[in-house]
């Protein structure tokens, strides 16, 4: 008993840590105390299989450790997305990549260790005295009396608090029962209820929800489309030939890097100069809308106009083989598409998603010239070169999608070392994410001048936006708490039909809906769920819990920027494209 309960403390402790990271409320000393109580609940009930052993208990050390690379893996991916990482993510062999695994460390602290530190110490005691020990182990039936006695005790424990709520029967309250059966995230879940009640509510979801599309969801999902339909408005923007449409999706760009400088030294002067043009359209206050598909999911919301799923990413479990999107809008005028990625194809499974997306031709790392790399993928400077090569011989028109990569994570050096790092100002990782941004607003401000040189510009509608926010502009003011203002980023569209400075609050879902009229395809049968700010007076956003509102709280829209998840998430787990939903003409 004596070494179950050191078992039992030494998995208490990681637990520990992962709460304490994760935690995303301000809590009081009680819920601090009732936290730590849950921790070792967890705790115990995870280390019952000690109780079935005979005399090999050194097998439960492999779930000791199991259980302290699942909490260090938790903790680094919470530090970075500020959720945790879906069971699904767990299996994304494809993803790991050389830019993976210094995103890895460079979220990894000293004090980590603690997760796995006792683990290792209680293995030394049990090599050094319980492994010799030749004293007589208690009989079956006694340890499972042990365990059952646990289990009963934990289990208690995890529903005193909703029991209390339950007898006092406040009627301004939700039931108490709510917590266990609803979730506004897994940290949300993880903190409220501990870490067990977190694996069971997992499976029972994923084993008990179906795959097919009802005929009631579907109407769900129709009378939700039908609505937004009636209310969108004809687009007369564009009374001439289309133009060619080039979308570059700059990666982690947060709008507090724009129009700032450091020491007298622009980061993004490129950028900057850009949206002083004229028919330019610029946003700036973009709230980000990403989840556990992070670069996918911004692709996503890009091209189809669609939320990502509440948890996993769709990339690689939706099973969606054609998506609505700006590709498919723009083919029955004649356009040819194709994605330039700096990754493998298979990063994000985005070979996959291309053709879903109806791009016609994808060109990855593998296509094109490996002649300067970051981190293990093509260069920002020679990604944009490579684009231009490409499409500068292409037929007119023709839409072209490039992904860069060089400003991702981790910002532990510089990648092309300028006077900015001689500042004094800020950390070294704010600096060195400056350097970052410097780079690459050089390579897309070359890029654009390459297309004035040969005649391309003009006839050429170019969107510079991000595909997810990195580091906060907290990290920049030197706070800790990341606030929603924190995370803004930005869609810039260069000669645009109009001019427009949008100031206003945006969701990153109204992009796609924008796009769609700033290229007169206000026909096409597919808006998404988002709002064109071309249209309406968007001023609001709404964060993935579906509770935290960025911008005007009195909004109009906010009921149907809260419903889009939820309709998001059927048509993304539901396959309603594949399943009922024509294919959109």
């Amino acid at each position: 008993m004596l070494f179950y309960f050191l078992t039992a403390i030494c998995a208490a402790i990681s637990i520990e840590i992962l709460q304490y990271n994760i935690m995303q409320n301000e809590t009081s000393t009680f819920t601090l105390i009732i936290r730590k109580f849950r921790s070792l609940f967890d705790a115990c009930m995870l280390m019952l299989p000690f109780f079935l052993m005979n005399k090999r208990k050194w097998i439960i050390f492999i779930l000791l450790f199991l259980l302290d690379i699942f909490c260090l893996s938790q903790i680094w991916y919470f530090r970075t997305y500020q959720t945790l990482m879906p069971f699904s993510s767990y299996f994304l062999f494809d993803n790991v990549s050389e830019l993976l695994i210094k995103s890895i460390i460079g979220s990894i602290h000293p004090a980590d260790i603690w997760v796995i530190l006792p683990t290792i110490l209680l293995l030394f005691l049990y090599l050094g005295f319980y492994k010799n020990n030749t004293e007589a182990y208690e009989p079956l039936p006694k340890r499972i009396a042990y365990g059952a006695m646990i289990f009963i005790i934990c289990s208690f424990g995890y529903l005193a608090t909703p029991l209390k709520a339950a007898i006092i029967k406040d009627p301004n309250r939700p039931s108490p029962w709510i917590r266990w059966t609803a979730s506004f995230g897994p940290s949300f879940y993880v903190e409220a209820n501990g870490l067990v009640p977190y694996f069971i509510y997992t499976i029972i979801k994923e084993t008990t929800t179906s795959k097919k599309i009802t005929p009631e969801e579907k109407n769900y999902i129709d009378r939700f489309i039908l609505s937004k339909e009636k209310k969108q408005m004809h687009n007369t923007i564009l009374d001439h030939p289309r133009k060619n449409l080039i979308i570059i999706i700059v990666e982690s760009l947060n709008s507090w890097l724009l129009n700032r400088t450091i020491d007298g030294i622009e980061i993004t002067p490129n950028l900057n100069r850009f949206i002083k043009e004229d028919s330019v359209i610029s946003a700036l206050h973009i709230l980000p809308q990403v989840k556990d598909g992070r670069s996918s999911d911004g692709h996503l919301m890009i091209n189809t106009g669609i939320l990502p799923l509440q948890s996993g990413a769709a990339a690689t479990t939706c099973k969606t083989k054609h998506f609505p999107s700006l590709a498919d809008a723009l083919k029955p005028y004649g356009y040819y598409s194709l994605n330039i990625i700096s990754d493998a194809g298979s990063f994000w499974n985005q070979k996959e998603m291309s053709k879903a997306f109806s791009f016609d031709t994808l060109y990855d790392k593998r296509c094109l010239e490996k002649d300067d790399m970051i981190r293990g993928s093509i260069s920002d400077k020679s990604l944009m070169q490579q684009s231009f090569r490409i499409i500068k011989n292409l037929p007119e028109p023709f839409f072209c999608q490039i992904v860069t990569a060089s400003t991702h994570m981790p910002y532990d050096t510089p990648i092309n070392k300028t006077r900015i790092s001689e500042s004094k100002q800020f950390t070294s990782t704010v600096r060195n994410c400056m350097e970052a941004f410097h780079y690459t607003d050089q390579a897309i401000g070359s890029f654009i001048d390459s297309l004035k040189k040969n005649n391309l510009y003009k006839n050429s509608t170019i969107v510079i936006v991000s595909d997810h926010d990195e580091l906060g502009k907290n990290v920049l003011d030197g706070r800790k708490k990341r606030k929603l203002s924190d995370r803004e980023t930005a869609m810039i569209i260069l000669n645009a039909p109009l001019s427009l400075n949008y100031k206003n609050i945006m969701g990153q879902i109204d992009i796609y809906s924008t796009l769609l009229d700033a290229m007169g395809l206000n026909d096409y049968s597919w808006r998404g769920m988002g709002h064109s700010i071309l249209q309406y007076p968007v001023s609001s956003a709404v964060h993935w819990d579906k509770k935290s509102i960025y911008g005007n709280s009195d909004s109009p829209l906010i009921p149907d920027q809260i419903k889009a998840w939820d309709i998001s998430n059927l048509i993304l787990s539901k396959d309603y494209f594949g399943s009922f939903a024509s294919r959109p003409k």
